[in-house]
């Protein structure tokens, strides 16, 4: 009986404790590791047995506002998150450290060609030994005070501007204070930022609104006041310029990615958790290795389990064991990047359940609070729909025009779409995308050839009567089905990964690529 147990924090008013500090008084005798969040905190105490691993309550961010002085007399080492914000929060530990008087104070070395971020979480992840880890710890190299002791929080550029007679504009503290933020661009020179909130990271376009409203509440919570909205756009055009000039290039990525060989599939759920794909099977990981942003619209797919992906046939209204087939294949070859999709197309007289049918593929794929739309109207705007999500449902179709038609063979394929930017003269907006689409109707929607090559015709067959069921009961029924259906889609994706190089068909369709990845993932369902 292990009883109950409480401790109470009684250390300096408006302190935090550190994270474990009951183990540091438990073992006064044993060095201290310092890791960035309770997540790698964790972690890290299997791998250093004989050390007290600790944090900072509240993570990155919370290193000035935590009491260090249980530190003195202690041998310290920081293991630092690879990216430029562990840089920094190691050296502020380090400063705080010496400052509360440790006997000795190292850094470890971030180790070359990790991920952004990767920690001591990875590092278990990875299947890193103790003896690993001890060998990476006899790599620690003494810190020494840096000579210039620049500012690192808002309190001490007003106290440096105060200094020289000079008070700090807003727009300079608020960069300042996005320095825990990685700044980088993508290769159409947006810039971008991936920024801390608790134990992960998250990833946005600089002048979007998830990135201003990260800034804008990390100037409240130091100042306890609002930015005003001249200082906040001085300051996003110039972290702007930051990332564009400065940050290295990456490429973002909404919902699906390819990387080294793998697919990640972005969740989509508030731990900003990805599936990895790999031909060995796959896995849920905390920190891909590739940017993923999230726009607005986007919910979160099911955690997936293990299970039997023909389970879909219960919520699609098919018949023909073929037509199922197309659907998977079609499903599948949806999580994979970069390469052609063909359209789906989805056809029935009323009361076939086209727009259900249209609703659930979507969610297993990419979920959306809006998830079927009408027709655009124009061009442009399918290509801005296109940059907002993954997959791209337009229900209800009764034809389709033809430019419109030839735009969807684009989108297919690949290609792209420019205008004018607004208020200029010459400067271009381009949109380039390629995206799984669904279209839904009761006559025949797709008649140009063009387009007929690249697309799949499924019907659905209509349901009788008192075979019909309420929306509550069918979204109920998937809801608790959807898991194990994902597991097994993402059974085949691994299959096609494995098998793909492998595959030798006599013949190829018009769309070549789906046709090999839907042959080498057959093993997989």
């Amino acid at each position: 009986d292990t009883g109950a147990l409480e401790w109470r924090w009684k250390g300096f008013p408006g302190q935090l404790p550190l994270y474990n500090l009951h183990k540091l008084a438990a073992h006064p005798d044993r060095p201290v590791s310092v890791m960035e969040g309770e997540k790698a905190t964790d972690a890290a105490a299997k791998l250093f047995p004989g050390h007290v691993v600790i944090t900072s309550s509240g993570g990155c961010q919370a290193a000035g506002k935590t009491d260090w002085t249980p530190l003195a007399g202690r041998d310290v080492i920081i293991w630092p998150d690879a990216d430029g914000p562990g840089r920094k929060y190691a050296q502020d530990v380090a400063r705080l450290a010496q400052a509360a008087g440790a006997a000795s104070v190292k850094i470890l070395p971030i180790l070359d060609g990790k991920i952004s971020g990767w920690d001591a979480a990875n590092a278990v992840a990875e299947g890193w030994t103790q003896e690993r880890a001890a060998a990476y710890l006899a790599t620690a190299e003494p810190w020494t005070p840096p000579a210039d002791n620049a500012p690192t929080g808002a309190a001490d550029v007003q106290a440096d501007d105060k200094s020289t007679g000079s008070k700090p504009t807003i727009a300079a503290i608020l960069v300042q204070m996005a320095q825990d933020a990685e700044l980088f661009h993508t290769p159409d020179n947006h810039g971008v930022a991936t920024f801390p909130i608790g134990d992960h990271r998250e990833t946005a376009y600089i002048k979007s609104k998830a990135f201003r409203h990260w800034l804008r509440h990390r100037y409240y919570t130091e100042t306890k006041k609002p930015p005003n909205s001249e200082g906040m756009q001085q300051a996003i055009e110039t972290l702007e310029s930051i990332a564009v000039f400065e940050g290295q290039q990456h490429a973002v990525y909404i919902r699906t990615a390819a990387s080294g060989g793998s697919i990640y599939i972005d969740l989509g759920n508030e731990n900003w958790e990805a599936v990895q794909c790999t031909p060995n099977g796959w896995n849920v990981i905390a920190h891909p290795p590739v940017k993923f942003i999230r726009p607005s619209g986007m919910l979160p797919l099911p955690t997936p389990r293990k299970g039997n992906v023909l389970d879909l046939q219960r919520f699609i209204n098919v018949k023909q064991q073929s037509d199922l087939q197309l659907i998977l294949s079609w499903l599948i070859n949806s999580y994979r990047p970069d390469y052609p999709f063909p359209v789906l197309v989805l056809l029935g007289e009323q009361g076939s359940a086209k727009s259900t049918a249209s609703r659930i593929l979507r969610a297993l794929i990419d979920p959306n609070d809006t998830p079927i739309r009408s027709a655009p109207r124009e061009e442009r705007d399918l290509y801005v729909s296109a940059k907002a999500g993954w997959v791209m449902v337009f229900d209800n179709l009764s034809g389709l025009p033809n430019h419109l038609s030839d735009a969807l063979c684009r989108l297919s394929t690949g290609g792209g779409f420019a205008v004018r930017e607004l208020y200029s003269d010459s400067e271009e907006i381009r949109f380039n995308a390629m995206r799984p689409v669904i279209l839904n109707g009761i006559t025949d929607v797709v008649t140009r050839p063009d387009l007929l090559d690249r697309s799949l015709i499924i019907t659905l067959e209509p349901i009788p009567e008192n075979q019909r069921k309420t929306e509550e009961e069918i979204w109920t029924a998937f809801d608790q089905a959807a898991p194990a259906i994902l597991g097994g889609l993402l059974d085949a994706v691994c299959a096609g990964l494995r098998n793909l190089n492998s595959v030798n068909l006599p013949r190829l369709p018009r769309m070549a690529d789906f046709a090999r990845f839907a042959t080498a993932a057959e093993t997989g369902l």
